[in-house]
């Protein structure tokens, strides 16, 4: 499976950060290694990767602060000085926006079942293909 960039508008969200990791020719980005580019290592999984950034994002526009978590000095060494908090106004306020993308998310996953599982095949065929390649290459001491 091959990626095809199409006529995306300038974000400064995944979106772009995904088009980039593309690079400049896409008929030579097959989706693993898009994939690779875009988070660094290779992942069956990239949830993780995808929730931090969402996380780092969502921190950044305030719906959530940092403040200072109140903990002892042991709670300190263990847990750390601060905590994040949930901003209510702001989640409050986005509310109509999430409930749109839930509706587009739901139509994608029900209209693009077949993409869905093709991509993660490619994904995971892709980090084989790389994984093998690795363990091939002679060590050169």
């Amino acid at each position: 499976m091959r990626v095809r960039v199409g006529d995306v508008a300038a974000d400064p969200g995944l979106e772009s950060e995904l088009l980039k990791a593309v690079g400049p020719d896409p008929a030579c980005s097959e989706v693993s290694d898009v994939a690779y580019r875009w988070i660094g290592v290779d992942s069956e999984s990239p949830a993780w990767n995808v929730t931090a950034r969402i996380a780092a994002k969502a921190l950044e526009l305030g719906y959530f602060q940092v403040v200072d978590a109140g903990r002892g000095k042991l709670g300190r060494i263990v847990q750390g000085k601060t905590k994040v908090e949930a901003v209510c106004e702001a989640i409050v306020a986005a509310r109509p926006a999430f409930d749109e993308c839930l509706a587009q998310w739901r139509r994608f996953e029900s209209g693009e079942a077949e993409f869905q599982r093709v991509l993660l095949a490619a994904c995971k065929h892709g980090i084989d293909r790389r994984r093998k390649s690795d363990y091939d290459t002679p060590d050169v001491n």
